[in-house]
């Protein structure tokens, strides 16, 4: 009974160290992802793939997985998949000319492109070539709304004379 749970216990830490191991990636549209950016101020990570592209799959299974690689994504970026062959994925490969696989787009919070990276990488080769662009973004300072001004009490005036014109008549 001991050994049983000792190895379910096993199981699940395993289990759940692969599961932060990796770069975990956005669900929803990209509508949503770019909100979130916008209320995090973090740069946006997308992986532009194709179900049909070897090195993507790679990149997936290799790179992605690799716990170095996950935890400085999954600290420093919002990271969202993009099939560039369904969906929005098709207008997003318009907007953006991606033409081809894997590219990896970094986005500003405002949707506008900040880097772009072309190709297969391994783990480390991918982390040097992703560190000078995080490096080179400069956040948008956080806009914080001015205080309103007190209401000044207004002095009583008076109330100016009317013109002869203005003046009723009887």
């Amino acid at each position: 009974m001991k050994k049983q749970i000792s190895f379910l216990m096993f199981c699940i830490i395993g289990v759940a160290q692969f599961s932060f191991a990796q770069i975990n990636f956005e669900h929803g549209t990209l509508a949503e992802v770019l909100q979130k950016a916008k209320e995090s101020n973090k740069l946006i990570f997308i992986d532009a793939y194709t179900e049909w592209c070897g090195p993507c799959k790679r990149m997936s299974a290799a790179t992605f997985t690799d716990p170095e690689v996950g935890k400085y994504f999954n600290e420093h970026f919002i990271n969202y998949k993009l099939d560039m062959e369904k969906g929005e994925g098709i207008e997003f490969a318009r907007t953006y000319r991606v033409n081809q696989y894997p590219t990896f787009l970094f986005l500003k919070p405002d949707a506008s492109l900040h880097n772009r990276l072309i190709g297969y990488m391994q783990p480390q080769e991918f982390l040097q070539a992703t560190s000078p662009v995080l490096a080179s973004y400069k956040p948008e300072p956080v806009k914080v709304a001015p205080p309103k001004p007190e209401p000044q009490p207004t002095p009583n005036k008076p109330k100016p004379k009317k013109k002869w014109w203005q003046r009723n008549k009887k």
